[in-house]
Parts: structure tokens; sequence; C-alpha cells
């Protein structure tokens, strides 16, 4: 299946809104990975290791024969079932829309864990967040010397976009290594505890599931698939711009964690 390449950077702005509304949205994800996404972060809770490694298994196999730098996928919605296993709070997945990115990366899987588990994301990423704050819910070192397998948080953080533009979010992360015949993989689901506050209509959402995933690569480094699957408060930003603006933030991602682990080697 054909695959959008990745669109130009989009300022989520009115204007520029407006300026790219004949955008494409990415394609629709070829059926093994559309699935296989749902399929990895509805089993992140499992007692049992035995799914998440049969799915990362999977996801290896994906990288090695399909993967293609600068893709962005339109993938299904989460269950509902998967939507209200990760709280107490009662959610619903009608109208989700739903991207995944996969990038490659030469730095070292553990190194990037530590990144995301162990370090405050405003260092990792200075230019996404003007504050961040976050609880553990569990030993940091234990996880990142794989003594204790799980880990998990809760955040608040300020996110900041160009224009004045921010949304401060109230989240919750679970961290899990998993363990695969060539190395250690992580599995890191995230999602909002309540919709955030935000300045600006066009960040305005009423739920948001993340994933983030990463394997061992062949030769070194890792692979990494990105997740994102966003219920919109409001209509009026068309689908393809809501696409192409997270596909954009999903790479933006992987390249400033890629400077900042490049900048641990200076």
């Amino acid at each position: 299946m054909e695959a959008m390449r990745r669109p130009t950077p989009i300022l989520p702005t009115l204007v520029l809104l407006l300026a790219v509304s004949g955008c494409k949205r990415p394609d629709d994800a070829p059926e093994d990975l559309d699935a296989l996404c749902a399929y990895l972060f509805a089993h992140h809770p499992d007692d049992d290791p035995d799914a998440l490694v049969a799915g990362l298994v999977e996801l290896e196999e994906w990288f090695e024969i399909s993967w293609v730098d600068g893709e962005g996928y339109v993938i299904n919605p989460l269950s509902e079932q998967a939507v209200d296993q990760v709280d107490e709070v009662d959610r619903s997945a009608v109208d989700m829309t739903g991207v995944a990115v996969g990038t490659v990366s030469s730095h070292d899987l553990d190194d990037a864990v530590r990144a995301w588990a162990a370090t405050d994301q405003d260092v990792v990423y200075p230019k996404m967040f003007s504050w961040y704050e976050r609880e553990y819910v569990g030993d940091v070192d234990c996880f990142m010397d794989r003594d204790c397998l799980r880990l998990e948080a809760e955040e608040r953080y300020e996110s900041k976009f160009a224009l004045g533009l921010k949304t401060e979010v109230h989240g919750y992360n679970q961290y899990r290594w998993v363990e695969l015949d060539r190395g250690w993989g992580m599995v890191h689901r995230f999602w909002m505890m309540e919709p955030p506050n935000a300045n600006s209509q066009f960040l305005e959402v009423d739920e948001q599931f993340y994933m983030n995933v990463v394997v061992p690569a062949q030769g070194g480094g890792h692979w990494r698939m990105q997740s994102m699957w966003i219920i919109y408060t409001q209509d009026s930003v068309p689908d393809s711009i809501a696409y192409n603006l997270t596909v954009n933030d999903l790479y933006d991602n992987s390249g400033e964690l890629d400077d900042y682990l490049e900048s641990l080697d200076d």
C-alpha cells in the first residue's frame, strides 16, 4: 500500500490551517500494522508478556520488510474496551482518529528509554515544554536496571507552540520492558487523564492516547513506532490537517530525541 510522505511542517494556527486545507491525509495503514498498534496498546497491562512478545516480533518484521523513512499512516481507532480499561474513568472511542509513524535511530535503545522514563522531559525536549512535572509510581533505577519490568508516572506539563499557543496537560504513563530474542524492547503508553487546558480551539481535545514502542535494530540502535489516537473537541479542523499535524509532531519528537542523545556523546 502506498503511503504519504511526511508533509511540510505546519503551524497550528487558523491562518495556516486555512492555507493548507487542501493537504492530503496519510494513507490507511497496512492491515498488519493497523491491527498491531491497537493490539500492543490493548495488551500492555497483561500479566503474561507473551502477547506483547508476539506483537513486538511482528513489529520487528514490519520494520525489516516494510519500513520507509518519512511515511505516516492513518490507523483505526482503539476499541471501547481498550480505552475503558486504562483507568476508572468512563472513556469513549467515538470519533477517534489515529496516526502511526515509524522511525529508526542509531542510538542505544537503553539510552532512549532512559531519556523518556528517567529524565525530565523538558530537558530532553526543550522546544516542546514550558514546564514539566512528573511523580513516579515505582522505582526508576530498578526499572532502568530491569530488576523491575514496569514503571508508572503521573505527569503535568505545559506544551508550547508558535505564536503563543499553549496547552496544559495532566496525563499518565506506563512503561514496560519486554524481553525478545534479539534483546530488550520497551512499550510505553500514555493517556490524558482529563481534557487539556488550551488557549486555542485548535488544541482542544476530549481524549488522547499515545503509544511509544522501541525494539532493537539489527546491527545496533533501535526501531521506534509511535501511535497517537485523538478525539477532537470540535470539528472545524479538517481531518487531513489534523492527521498531518500529528505526523509532523511525531517525526519532530524522534528528531529532537536524536539531538538530545547526540548531545550526550559530545
